[in-house]
């Protein structure tokens, strides 16, 4: 199943006002049932779900080579490095950055995703949409 499908000619336009916003908890929810495929990959932003990019190979190796950089760097502090995890904004965005840097353990989020008061950084790696 694809996500994007196309639209029959209508004889309107579709303005932002008449696209449905979805809830954190509502993009979950369609998640657990399989709406989405499971092939895609998604993420919350402003209540549209939306299409992530493919990552390229100088995209990974970035974050990799930041990732052990910092694990490292950070090793004794109260905080842990997240790579492409969902962080919860607010009740409609739940981005999944590249990294991030956040407060305490991995364990302190087993109920829910942290929130922006709970991240010290964030990073997004960006080799291709720079040339555009």
């Amino acid at each position: 199943m694809t996500l994007v499908k196309p639209l029959p000619h209508l004889p309107f336009t579709l303005e932002p006002t008449l696209l449905k916003r979805w809830t954190v908890q509502e993009y979950h929810r369609i998640s657990e049932l399989g709406i989405l495929d499971a092939n895609e990959r998604t993420e919350l932003i402003a209540g549209q779900i939306t299409l992530m990019a493919a990552k390229g190979t100088p995209h990974v190796t970035a974050l990799r080579l930041l990732a052990t950089a910092l694990d490292a760097l950070l090793a004794e502090q109260p905080v842990f490095v997240s790579t492409q995890d969902p962080i919860q904004l607010d009740n409609f965005s739940e981005p999944e950055p590249d990294l991030a840097i956040v407060q305490g353990t991995v364990l302190d989020y087993t109920e829910d995703h942290p929130r922006p008061e709970q991240v010290y950084l964030v990073v997004e790696v960006a080799d291709s949409t720079l040339k555009q």
